[in-house]
């Protein structure tokens, strides 16, 4: 997070500064609105030597006086002047786009196109193996899940004598959604403890077991502390400020009241999200395994990929930079314009092309498989039987300030709904286990069903 998105937050201004570009209406008179919303933070900044620009005449519009003033005021005129052509411009297009038969898109297509995406929705999101990406999103500190969750709490009930799962999800602020992270979750210290009891000297949970002297320990503080974070108390309460989420994680581990969660939320958020690391691994597979060195161990592949990999990260840069493409995607109007020759289609009997060219055809078609074919059939009719409304969760709260930044602006500027809840702090549950024989003894006593 940067020092001004840090200070807009802080203010509770959620919308930053905006490029000038080609491809938005009044993209002026937008950079310069969002330019006055944030000049007082860029001036503290710049003041307090916080952000250094080399240009002298930028430094002197927003910390000298008299060229602060006359940039403010120039600011000023051009939104003042540009505002009530922009805003109308704004306005007609949004009427126009508001009749979907001036748009250009068919409505059927438009519903095409939205039962498409919540198929693609739901075999992303819902049916992911134990719902990692919606653990994942509960399990952001950055943001209560709970403020953008739901539109009210639940009254809490007291934190003790509860039996029964049920009663213990009607404690957390979205029962709901912590029945749906807790069943996914719980998945990972069962796995965990069984790897553990195989191999306890390469399992990734034997420094947590050493901490607790105890798995039966792990099994009895992962619900307490799960219920601690949703619920928003100790040692969950400490703004996440400038570090990152595994950052943030990592702090928690070292406190006996988060450890246990904070355990499989590092496991979580560790994760490269990004599979060109992999791509880059296999391209080098490729190029080392070439047919003149088919016959070399797969030991010396790997120390030449490594050492590869660690020379590519470490060495220093030198010399001059090579000259890289850039691909972008605007400026193709007169591409787009052109006007290609449409193809003469073959007349009956005419083969086009040499022989060679047709019998490739023909062997391609050939390993066409006929499973692949009834599959992308059967994701058809799934697409035909979603539906082609877009309906929200009655639990989604619609003001709140992390959807405000992807919503229109139209829809941002009611208030936010006033969400209230007595917290109230839940007791210790990282009791040492003291007494007990060994931490693989206890791992069949654990009913993780339960738990």
């Amino acid at each position: 997070m940067t020092q001004l998105e840090q200070r807009r937050l802080e203010e509770e201004i959620t919308e930053g500064l905006i490029k000038i570009g080609k491809t938005r209406f009044a993209t002026h008179y937008s950079a310069c609105v969002s330019l006055e919303r944030c000049f007082p933070f860029i001036r503290d900044l710049i003041v307090d030597k916080i952000i250094k620009i080399k240009s002298k005449d930028v430094t002197a519009a927003f910390s000298g006086q008299r060229a602060n003033l006359e940039f403010q005021l120039a600011l000023k005129q051009y939104s003042t002047i540009i505002g009530p052509l922009a805003r109308s411009l704004f306005g007609q297009l949004r009427g126009i786009f508001s009749r979907p038969e001036d748009t250009g898109i068919e409505q059927e297509l438009a519903k095409k196109i939205i039962r498409i995406f919540l198929r693609r929705y739901k075999e992303f999101i819902d049916e992911s193996p134990d719902d990692t990406y919606f653990i994942a999103a509960y399990l952001d500190p950055r943001e209560s899940f709970y403020s953008y969750a739901i539109t009210y709490l639940h009254n809490f009930r007291s934190y003790h004598n509860h039996s029964q799962p049920d009663a213990e999800a009607d404690m957390a602020p979205c029962p709901r959604a912590y029945k749906r992270v807790k069943k996914g979750l719980k998945v990972m210290p069962r796995n965990e403890v069984e790897a553990y009891g195989r191999r306890p000297s390469s399992a990734g949970i034997g420094r947590l077991v050493q901490q607790t002297k105890s798995v039966k320990v792990i099994a009895e503080e992962f619900s307490p502390q799960l219920l601690s974070y949703s619920r928003g108390e100790y040692p969950f309460t400490d703004p996440v400020g400038s570090k990152t989420v595994l950052e943030r994680w990592e702090d928690l581990a070292k406190h006996p009241k988060a450890r246990t969660l904070a355990f499989f939320a590092i496991k979580i958020f560790s994760v490269l999200v990004n599979s060109m690391p992999d791509e880059r691994t296999g391209s080098k597979i490729t190029w080392f395994n070439s047919p003149l060195r088919s016959n070399q161990k797969v030991s010396t592949l790997v120390n030449m990929i490594q050492v590869g990999q660690w020379y590519g990260i470490h060495q220093k840069e030198g010399g001059k930079s090579k000259a890289r493409p850039t691909v972008k995607s605007r400026n193709m109007q007169d591409d787009l314009n052109k006007k290609r020759p449409t193809p003469a289609r073959p007349t009956t009997g005419t083969v086009t092309g040499s022989s060679e060219e047709a019998s490739e055809t023909v062997r391609l078609v050939d390993m066409i498989d006929s499973e692949d074919e009834d599959e992308d059939m059967a994701i058809d009719v799934d697409v035909e039987n979603t539906p082609d409304t877009l309906e929200l969760d009655p639990d989604i709260n619609l003001d709140a300030s992390c959807l405000k930044r992807v919503l229109p602006i139209s829809a941002s500027e009611a208030g936010a709904a006033a969400v209230f809840a007595a917290l109230v702090e839940s007791p210790a549950a990282s009791r040492l286990a003291s007494n007990v024989e060994g931490p693989e003894r206890d791992m069949d006593e654990i009913d993780w069903d339960n738990i």
